[in-house]
């Protein structure tokens, strides 16, 4: 065993701290490299050179050295280096103490120093209570330098394993999420379906449909006394910190149910690589742009069919303001817009002889009556013109074809309009990121100075960022665009053939949006058979 170089004046026996660290990296160490035979080579070195006494043993048996953050056993260390009780640590060598070679080297350099407290690193032979030679004061820079790069190696390495394994869309997480469990046997790799809280999943998206909002669908699984997602990892012994626990409220939350209502995962899409660590020596984690995701649909089986999900996906971009005390949205709430100026159509209630009676009118309207019309129609009038377009509809769907056809036509032309969009949008992301390219061209030949380049830059980067989104919202309504079939179409709509009023769940599964005009004139759009006409029934000596 080396010895290192030990002061000729060692009267002073140091009260010595033994510290052993092993992470899931260092597989190349083996038995002899672990956290128990570390400790031992520290205890055996000890008993052999004197003047060392080991008072505590620390270990961190799993952890990375890249970062010296949240390591339990390196904490307590130093604690008790600042209380006094321990003045010199000991490692087997100098890469147990860490890998990174600017946090290694301030410790070594600056802080053990200034608290004056001796390091030994065994195999390394270092000693910093020894006189050093210009050979020594060479040699540790490198050897940390060293380490330094086996940890840059080994992060790049395990960054490019990850990446490959998602791009074949095996699930690298830590944990599943609520809903799934992760695969074995055979599924390895894979997310399986956890029938339990499964079961709670549909129910969310079911009651989201229903018109419920997500603070009403927090509320009706307290109630009944669902277990959160954090309650019920824990109940299964795997309680871990969970974005769905804040502080020690563990309740259902409006934020939990959003959340899971914008989850791919749910619809058997892998969505994964959302952030990334630019440095493996930092814990500062980035965001990385949508359209760079890794998506592997079909990944695994889906607990909501993508028809669903992409409805509820379309809902949370619509206006369903609830009314005080209301636990549900109305059957047309986010679906009504003005025919003339597409402003929503908002809520009314009048007075009549027969009590309350509410009508919509146009909200510019409302604002500044010098832009648009009223477009006034009452609220059960609307409700019929509409059950009497879905109910034209559901009768041809049962005795003819013409509205499968004209659910693949519409879907024929919806398609080629959005690969119009696409085209287009990407020209513009090219023509935006080459325009970048020219004002920093304009900036080094001094055409531009540095702040007005600052500004430019800033507002292409943005402009960029909203291409991007807009890009991606395309490319995902294609996709719901090839997962609807004709036939299933035509089931939906047979569905509501004997319907005998309407319903949140029928508007949401066969309407896109409904348009009023003056004098009545009311527009239903069907989401995948087309615009219907309908005109509301007026009725006479109502004001």
């Amino acid at each position: 065993m080396p010895k290192t170089k030990t002061p000729k004046t060692a009267a002073r026996v140091y009260r010595a701290a033994s510290y052993a660290r092993l992470s899931v990296d260092d597989e190349s160490y083996g038995t002899s490299g672990s956290v128990l035979n570390q400790h031992a080579m520290i205890r055996d070195f000890a008993d052999a050179n004197g003047g060392l006494s080991i008072v505590a043993e620390y270990s961190d048996d799993g952890f990375s050295g890249s970062t010296f953050e949240n390591r339990p056993g390196w904490g307590s260390l130093l604690a008790d280096v600042e209380t006094g009780k321990v003045d010199c640590i000991v490692v087997k060598d100098l890469s147990r103490l860490g890998r990174n070679y600017l946090d290694v080297s301030r410790y070594l350099d600056q802080v053990f120093p200034a608290l004056g407290v001796r390091v030994v690193a065994i195999t390394d032979g270092y000693d910093s209570a020894a006189e050093k030679t210009p050979a020594d004061a060479l040699m540790l820079p490198v050897k940390n330098l060293f380490n330094d790069m086996y940890c840059r190696d080994a992060s790049a390495k395990t960054k490019a394993s990850l990446s490959a394994k998602r791009r074949r869309g095996e699930f690298v997480g830590a944990f599943a999420p609520y809903g799934y469990a992760k695969g074995s046997g055979p599924d390895r790799g894979r997310l399986v379906i956890d029938p339990e809280p499964a079961g709670v999943v549909r129910g969310i998206f079911d009651a989201r449909i229903g018109g419920m909002s997500a603070a009403g669908i927090a509320a009706m699984l307290n109630e009944s006394l669902v277990p959160s997602p954090y309650e019920y990892f824990a109940a299964k012994g795997a309680a871990r910190s969970s974005n769905f626990c804040k502080g020690e409220r563990t309740a259902w939350d409006a934020r939990t149910v959003l959340r899971i209502l914008s989850n791919e995962t749910y619809a058997g899409t892998l969505v994964q690589g959302k952030t990334c660590k630019p440095d493996f020596r930092r814990k500062a984690v980035l965001s990385v742009d949508e359209s760079e995701w890794d998506r592997s649909p079909g990944a695994h089986e889906a607990i909501v069919d993508p028809a669903t999900f992409g409805l509820v996906r379309k809902l949370a971009r619509r206006d369903m303001r609830l009314s005080p005390g209301a636990k549900r949205s109305l059957p047309l709430s986010g679906f009504l817009f003005c025919a003339d100026c597409g402003a929503t159509m908002a809520r009314h209630a009048s007075r009549c002889s027969s009590g309350k009676r509410f009508y919509y009118s146009c909200e510019t309207h409302r604002k500044n009556r010098a832009e648009c019309g009223m477009h006034k129609v009452w609220e059960d009038e609307l409700s019929a013109a509409v059950m009497r377009a879905v109910h034209g509809h559901a009768l041809a769907a049962v005795d003819g074809d013409g509205v499968v056809r004209s659910a693949e036509a519409y879907r024929h032309d919806r398609r080629a309009e959005l690969a119009c969009r696409l085209e287009s949008v990407e020209g513009r992301i090219e023509h935006n990121g080459d325009l970048r390219l020219r004002m920093y061209s304009d900036y080094a030949a001094g055409v531009i100075d540095k702040a007005q380049y600052a500004e430019l830059a800033r507002a292409v980067d943005v402009r960029l960022q909203e291409l991007k989104g807009e890009k991606a919202g395309i490319e995902r309504e294609t996709a719901q665009l090839d997962d609807v079939h004709a036939e299933t179409w035509e089931q939906t709509l047979a569905r509501y053939r004997d319907a005998e009023g309407l319903e949140r769940v029928m508007v949401v599964e066969l309407i896109d949006r409904v348009l009023v005009g003056e004098g009545g004139d009311i527009e239903v759009v069907f989401r995948f058979g087309g615009p219907v006409a309908a005109c509301a029934t007026r009725q006479e000596g109502v004001a």
